[in-house]
């Protein structure tokens, strides 16, 4: 299994927008904050993961996501885009599953055991071996997603990488944002898949 973590790394105050400064101000912090982060991507990185993802389909392997908030919605976008553009453009479909999808099992995970298990509850179910779990967040401090990434089941598997933050440093694929914006980091994010 191949577990994969977004999020942001500890910032500086000065990286936050200038509220003071009207719109305008705001407006152009984004973007040179934003542009900032997007020059940071190292090509090599997106084509690691590329290559990772386009490994796993061909191998038929399973794809599962997961984060909180505005990153759980990511996740459960990029599966939707997975499932169907992946199936348009090769006529087979790739297994794809975001861990936020259900609330019954949320709600039931966090209820009958903490909500720290959410997601690794869950991912005793769907992941295998050779499987690849991406978590998103911007923080990096999640404990539903560093709980997933430790303990999941298939953790000795083939692979156990990951996209940065709370699992850098336990994974030899590291994708940490050098910004503490969330804004910005979710646009990078949104960008770079």
């Amino acid at each position: 299994m191949t577990t994969v973590a977004t999020a942001a790394a500890g910032g500086r105050a000065e990286e936050l927008p200038r509220l003071n400064e009207g719109v305008t101000g705001y407006i152009s912090d984004y973007f040179t904050t934003l542009k900032a982060l997007i020059d940071a991507v190292e090509p090599a990185e997106i084509e690691r993961v590329v290559s990772l993802l386009l490994e796993t389909f061909q191998a038929g392997r399973r794809l599962v996501m997961c984060g909180n908030g505005g990153s759980g919605s990511t996740a459960s976008h990029l599966v939707c885009d997975f499932a169907k553009n992946v199936y348009l453009e090769t006529g087979r479909s790739f297994e794809v599953v975001a861990l936020t999808d259900s609330p019954a099992l949320i709600t039931a995970w966090a209820n009958d055991t903490e909500y720290a298990e959410i997601f690794a509850g869950q991912a005793r179910t769907w992941l295998r071996a050779d499987d690849v779990l991406i978590a998103i967040s911007g923080s990096g401090n999640s404990p539903q997603l560093s709980s997933v990434l430790s303990r999941s089941p298939a953790r000795s598997g083939r692979y156990r990488s990951a996209f940065a933050g709370m699992a850098a440093a336990s994974s030899p694929h590291s994708w940490i944002y050098p910004s503490s914006w969330i804004g910005a980091i979710c646009s990078r994010s949104r960008i770079c898949t």
